[in-house]
């Protein structure tokens, strides 16, 4: 279904309207068209297998709103967008989250990166854990996994690694998490809050074995661990305040689906979109003076390349692309 919404507020001038011209241009009460369209979408017996594309007024906002879809478990998608003055005009695509497909979610397991791979059917699947026994991050460290965070993994289908780089896939599912924890991405993986602290982290996995798809497994805390010793970390209790696990994860559900959910219909974002979106989550930090130390000499990050590889700049070096975080050192972070 392919809709223009319209965007004139009722006035005052409403009788001098024919009527083909008042359903053609004005908006109505409550939630507006596109509320009036989500109604009707949501009773058809085929929901999950619908997508919607609208021509729709996002700035300033109208009465019909990109949230009220999320809200109610649709993915958006923004094609394209033209501005008019004050006004952005943007297409947008809505279909159901994962086909309209539940997450598993369970109490505990060892790791959702392998509790993922026991399950079958399609190239969306989501496991979300309460608690982990194994959790695990770069290099197989040990994540620590608390009740009450966010312990998860989507296995997307493998296909996706012929469009994406794993490199760029980590750095946009990290801004994804990021922006819905209102924190900010150091690179490659980590979830910061402004003081440096980690709160979570993003981990990419991919293997020949057939079906294995690409894992995207994410873990984030809700409280800091202060009884860690000489280890800084933190909560998104600090910067959401005290939301629900299952929210959170339904919100960077939404984001990732966003991005790579195939719907055999949309094109999928182009890479330059998607270092675009890891640079400004990456810049969050950066601005605040944060420099690398690369064979003794001090250096910028000046951008990302389309593997996601850091590119850095400055003394005799000039300017090179980073692929492996161990030749590094940060400074700036605390």
């Amino acid at each position: 279904m392919i809709w223009n919404l319209p965007y004139l507020e009722r006035g005052d001038e409403d009788d001098e309207f024919e009527k083909i011209e008042e359903i053609a241009w004005s908006e109505i009460p409550g939630e507006g068209w596109g509320g009036e369209l989500l109604n009707f979408l949501e009773s058809q017996n085929n929901v999950n297998e619908l997508l919607a594309l609208m021509v729709m007024k996002t700035e300033p906002e109208g009465k019909s709103k990109i949230v009220d879809w999320e809200r109610r478990g649709w993915t958006s998608r923004r094609l394209g967008s033209e501005r008019f003055g004050e006004e952005k005009i943007e297409v947008v695509a809505f279909w159901k989250t994962g086909g309209g497909h539940t997450p598993t979610i369970i109490d505990t397991c060892s790791s959702t990166m392998e509790q993922v791979m026991e399950i079958s059917g399609g190239d969306w699947l989501r496991v979300m854990s309460k608690t982990q026994t194994n959790g695990r991050g770069r290099k197989n460290s040990q994540w620590i996994s608390e009740e009450g965070g966010v312990f998860a993994t989507w296995k997307l289908g493998s296909n996706l690694i012929d469009e994406f780089s794993p490199g760029i896939i980590q750095t946009s599912v990290g801004a994804v998490v990021s922006t819905v924890l209102k924190a900010e991405m150091k690179w490659p993986n980590d979830i910061l809050n402004r003081k440096g602290e980690k709160m979570g982290g993003v981990l990419v996995e991919s293997s020949n074995d057939e079906g294995s798809g690409i894992r995207i497994g994410i873990g984030i805390n809700r409280f800091g661990l202060s009884r860690e010793e000489g280890v800084r970390s933190c909560g998104w209790v600090e910067t959401l305040g005290d939301v629900d696990a299952k929210e959170v994860f339904k919100k960077i559900d939404r984001g990732i689906s966003s991005i790579f959910e195939n719907t055999a219909i949309l094109p999928l974002p182009s890479k330059e979109s998607l270092v675009i979106q890891s640079w400004i989550s990456l810049s969050k930090s950066l601005s605040r003076g944060v420099a690398v130390r690369l064979d003794k000499e001090v250096v910028r990050p000046s951008g990302l390349n389309e593997f996601g590889e850091l590119r850095v700049s400055g003394g005799s070096i000039g300017s090179v692309d980073i692929g492996d975080l161990d030749i590094i050192e940060w400074l700036g972070y605390r």
